[in-house]
Formats: structure tokens, sequence, C-alpha cells
């Protein structure tokens, strides 16, 4: 939540909610059952994860008053490499379009940006990172997950209620919302239960919405006007930044939310911008995920050295030098040109600036 608030949500199995509402935008989720285990299996937990995410907005366009447009992140659509090429699907008014990583597109007022498991959703108030991710240590479920982050963009001041959401209210109110948080034990069988209760208005049910795309439930502010500080009797409040957390500790046997992950090395899912890079390679745990690209029994995203080409995942990169859907850190042969890396090096022996 905005303001420092936390709270766990565990959400019914296969429906959606509203997670964030306010004038002309609007994030919708999805949350679906998984079992995995926890404190290198010891704990069985019977939780749910994120895994769909809808982002609805107002076009803004000229001469197309009212025209939305819908993008929706999957991700069942993700493969074992943490990507998919249909990991984002959507409408531009009645325009379909499918994003796949590294792609770039815009209609009207939103603009989205895809890496190889993440996409970013930029209006010119709101913006919201989405970040595909492993189910670890999964029994049942989905395979994989999705983690989101808000945030104003610029210093937006938002009026008293002028948003609203499971998440979204925070950002327009004083103050953190607290709630009900579940706790783990150290082991045996768990299964979590808390709805954010005491952190959001009503109850869950309230926020439920029949499809990705729909933009009207019981709190609904997204055909509000944008309040001017005049009307709201001159105060404005600081919008700040939600990141839903969910964390794990095995020191005190208590885990934090329904994905948490053990610390037995493994990241901890945590909805931020702030993300676990174990490596120090500057490329994120969750986008290296737990493929093994050289079978030397190292997770790329512990393998400083992914391909064991002896470059540098940190040189390499996840640029796709030859396009051929494999970033440089995880291909041996980066330039596709029968020579492997590991053969040509990092020398530039015709000085072009190109290794």
């Amino acid at each position: 939540f905005a303001h420092g608030g936390r709270a766990d949500f565990r959400g019914r199995n296969g429906l959606l909610y509203c997670f964030h509402s306010a004038p002309g935008f609007a994030i919708n989720i999805k949350t679906e059952d998984a079992t995995f285990k926890l404190h290198e299996g010891a704990l069985t937990v019977d939780g749910s994860f994120i895994t769909e995410v809808h982002i609805v907005a107002e076009t803004g366009r000229k001469g197309k008053e009212g025209e939305l447009v819908h993008a929706t992140f999957w991700a069942n659509e993700l493969n074992d490499f943490n990507t998919g090429f249909n990991m984002l699907t959507g409408f531009c008014g009645k325009r379909a379009f499918f994003l796949g990583p590294m792609r770039s597109f815009s209609c009207g007022n939103l603009v989205i940006q895809t890496k190889h498991s993440s996409a970013t959703a930029t209006t010119p108030e709101w913006q919201s990172t989405v970040r595909g991710n492993y189910v670890y240590d999964h029994l049942a479920g989905p395979t994989h997950r999705l983690d989101v982050s808000l945030r104003t963009v610029g210093s937006m001041m938002l009026a008293p209620g002028q948003t609203h959401g499971l998440v979204g209210q925070s950002f327009s109110t004083q103050g953190p919302h607290n709630g009900k948080r579940d706790l783990y034990p150290a082991e045996g069988r768990f299964r979590t239960s808390a709805m954010a209760e005491g952190a959001i208005e009503g109850s869950a049910e309230m926020y439920e919405v029949p499809s990705g795309d729909a933009v009207e439930f019981d709190f609904s502010r997204f055909y509000s006007k944008r309040p001017a500080a005049a009307a709201a009797g001159g105060l404005l409040l600081p919008a700040g930044e939600a990141s839903a957390v969910d964390e794990a500790s095995s020191e005190t046997g208590i885990a934090v939310g329904p994905g948490a992950e053990a610390s037995s090395g493994r990241p901890s899912r945590r909805l931020s911008e702030h993300q676990s890079d174990c490596d120090s390679d500057g490329i994120p745990d969750a986008e290296e995920g737990a493929a093994d690209s050289d079978s030397d029994g190292k997770p790329d995203s512990r393998d400083p050295d992914s391909d064991n080409d002896g470059i540098p995942d940190t040189q390499e990169g996840t640029a796709d030098t030859d396009s051929d859907g494999i970033p440089d850190f995880r291909d041996p042969d980066s330039d596709n040109d029968g020579i492997p890396d590991a053969q040509e090096g990092t020398a530039d022996t015709d000085s072009d600036g190109i290794p």
C-alpha cells in the first residue's frame, strides 16, 4: 500500500478484483490458488498468486470520446525462460495488439514498454509495472505469477478519496493502510486466509469485477471527474508509491503474503521497484529465473556467467544481438557467426566498438 501500509490478500480462486481505480485509469487483477513449499520443504502452503493483470485507460484521442485501451499481462503465456511472445495482449479501441519481450506500443494516453519478462504501462498521471516470475517449489496450480507495482507520475497531488480499489484507495488518504496479515508457521501445512481486512473499505467482495476490462464496482472512480484543489477544500495529498510485498523469514518462522518465498536462496515475492539480484550481474532474478543455461547446477539468477562462455553476464547483458530469441547472457554464440563467444572473447580486433 502507499505510505508504507501493509496487508495480505488471498482472493478467491479465479475471480477478478479492482486493484486500482482513478479517473480514466484502472487496474484489475485475477487471483488463482496455488500450492507450494517453503522453508526448504518443511512447510506446505495453500496460497494464491496474481495470474492476470488488466490495465484499462481512456485513450484521450481527439474525436474519440470515451474510447478505451485495455491491456492484459498473462502469467500463463510465460515459458520456461520466464518470457512469452504473447505475454501481453489487448485492444486499442477496436484494434487488437500482441506484445512479446522488448517491444513498445502506444495508444493515445497509454504507452507500454516490455522487457524480457515485464511490462511498464504509463499514462500522464500513473505508471504501473508488471513482472512475471516463477512459482518456486510448485506443487499445484499456476507455475508462473505476476507482481505489480504502481506509482504516480511526477509530483502528482490527489484530493481525498480521488482513487480507490484494493490498493488504489491508499494513495488518496492520509497515513498508511494496515490490515490483516498471514503468519506462517515454520513447518507443517498452512492455508492463507487474509483478505486485507482492516486495510480496505468494506469487504473484498465489494471489489470484485465481472471481467478484466470492467471499470465499475462499488467504489469505482473511473468515470469521476478529477477534482480541483478548491473543490477538495484546498486539501491535496501527496500520492506516494504503492508496493504490495510478500516476504518470508526462516529465522522467525513467519512469512507474510500469499506467495512468499522462503529465504532458502530464492528471491522473496516482492512487488516493488527494487528487484533482488543474487549474482549482482545487473539482471534482476525475476528476469533470469530458475533456468540453468549452462547446466552447471546453478540457476542463472545465481550464476554470474550463465552461458559459461567466459564473458560475465554484466558485460553481455540482456540484448539479443543475433535476434534469435536468446539474450546474449544466455547465448554461447551471441552473433550467430558459428564461432563460440568463448573463443572470440571480448577483444575488439577492428576497433569499431563491437567486441
